[in-house]
């Protein structure tokens, strides 16, 4: 530890401004930039040192095709440990464990960015990572798009991750030792089709919206400053529907899909580049899909903001109570008047035109309308699950749904209430923090 400081102050006494700009950087925005960097500074290298002098013509650039490939793996990857509470919030509610989902894709993808770089068991990283993107078209965006078919950007999103699994379906494909007897290999194929339909989609988005950003046409539009950049959304629209075709009907494919590549370089060259430059502190701006996964969580955040505040005024009644430090109540009962904790108070239950007290410690019988003790105890934490019945929430211990669409509620003790179907609404006043229960709550 020693050494490390005497070295950071040498550093920082021979460069202070780098120093001050290195370590004042937000975590957020150091890391995905520190991992594309030292993904390009490994992988650079190997493909000048080992793999260029080996190929010839067009080929030269093959080997760059892997490397940008896993550069952004690596990166989004990175974002899973420097924005998790965002990347949790775009997992559905029936999926458990968000944490462990968002850590354990997150190492994959910096796994799987490494093994393809290095050539280590890279084809069953590209496997494994075409299977994980599948299962995110299917499980987290087939679902959204079924729900709102109407939705282009729902749509673009499956299609772009499809892209993604095609992508590595492909390069595992074309590492394969294939037999004598064997044709193209079923992964090859299998990626040609995901990648060549989504390149179909999106060129015929350039069409219909060209201020959008090219590429994955998103929500982001092209900043004004861009250098003809209609221009630009009109030649990525061309390129991306003929190569879609192309690698359709499997006519002159690998080419179409070389300049498929050169295209989508000279995109991130002439149009994130420099959008990035342009707000270096934000690396959104430069990202096509981080962008879209900071929209997505800034709606459900404000979703959440507006429940919240909707909750809090529901609670008002219990707060001001609380607030106003008013701990007894006062009844009538046997020609007295008594004095009482509300919090010992378990049950109100209408008897006639009276109504019973169910105390810890004994039981008072009140000659007033269910209704007027329901509108005073409220303050108190006390919520009407029936007609006939009154309950203290901190006495709630359990709630259980039927099918028929009501509900039973069980209290310390063990005693049972029905809640009918016109005041189970009421069950979420019980209490202001619920999870995994949206549905339930909804009911």
């Amino acid at each position: 530890m020693h050494m490390v400081d005497c070295g950071f102050q040498q550093f920082a006494h021979a460069h202070p401004p780098a120093a001050l700009l290195v370590f004042s950087v937000s975590a957020v925005v150091f890391w995905p930039y520190f991992a594309g960097v030292a993904l390009l500074a490994t992988g650079l290298p190997i493909i000048i040192k080992n793999e260029l002098p080996q190929a010839h013509g067009l080929d030269k650039i093959m080997p760059f095709g892997r490397l940008f490939f896993a550069i952004p793996m690596g990166v989004f990857g990175s974002q899973h440990f420097t924005v998790t509470k965002l990347v949790v919030l775009l997992l559905p509610s029936w999926i458990p464990a968000h944490l462990f989902w968002v850590y354990l894709v997150g190492t994959a993808l910096i796994a799987a960015a490494l093994s393809i770089i290095l050539k280590r068991q890279a084809q069953l990283a590209a496997t494994l990572l075409g299977i994980m993107f599948f299962l995110f078209v299917v499980l987290l965006h087939i679902p959204k798009v079924v729900v709102n078919p109407g939705d282009r950007f729902a749509w673009a999103v499956a299609l772009r991750d499809l892209t993604f699994s095609g992508g590595a379906f492909a390069f595992a494909g074309a590492h394969m030792k294939p037999g004598p007897t064997d044709g193209v290999p079923r992964l090859v194929t299998i990626g040609r089709f995901f990648v060549a339909i989504p390149a179909l989609f999106f060129g015929l988005e350039h069409f219909l919206h060209p201020d959008f950003a090219p590429g994955v046409p998103l929500k982001k539009l092209t900043p004004t400053w861009i250098p003809v950049r209609l221009v630009w959304a009109y030649l990525a629209g061309a390129i991306l529907v003929a190569a879609g075709v192309s690698l359709i009907v499997n006519k002159k494919a690998r080419l179409a899909a070389t300049y498929l590549g050169i295209m989508i370089l000279l995109l991130c060259l002439f149009i994130y580049l420099p959008i990035v430059v342009a707000i270096p502190s934000d690396i959104g701006n430069g990202l096509n899909l981080p962008w879209f996964w900071r929209t997505r969580c800034q709606k459900k955040i404000i979703h959440m903001y507006e429940k919240t505040l909707s909750r809090m005024h529901d609670l008002l009644p219990q707060i001001e109570g609380m607030l106003t430090m008013r701990s007894r109540i006062a009844i009538k009962a046997k020609g007295r008047i008594l004095f009482i904790d509300p919090a010992d108070v378990v049950t109100v239950e209408a008897q006639g035109n009276y109504v019973l007290l169910q105390r810890m410690s004994g039981s008072d019988l009140l000659h007033e309308s269910m209704s007027t003790v329901a509108e005073k105890l409220q303050p108190y934490g006390f919520v009407r699950i029936h007609r006939s019945v009154l309950i203290n929430a901190s006495f709630v211990e359990e709630i259980h749904p039927w099918t028929t669409g009501e509900y039973v509620l069980r209290i310390k003790g063990g005693k049972e209430f029905h809640v009918s179907r016109t005041y189970k609404k009421n069950l979420h006043s019980i209490t202001p923090l619920w999870f995994g229960t949206d549905g339930f709550r909804a009911g």
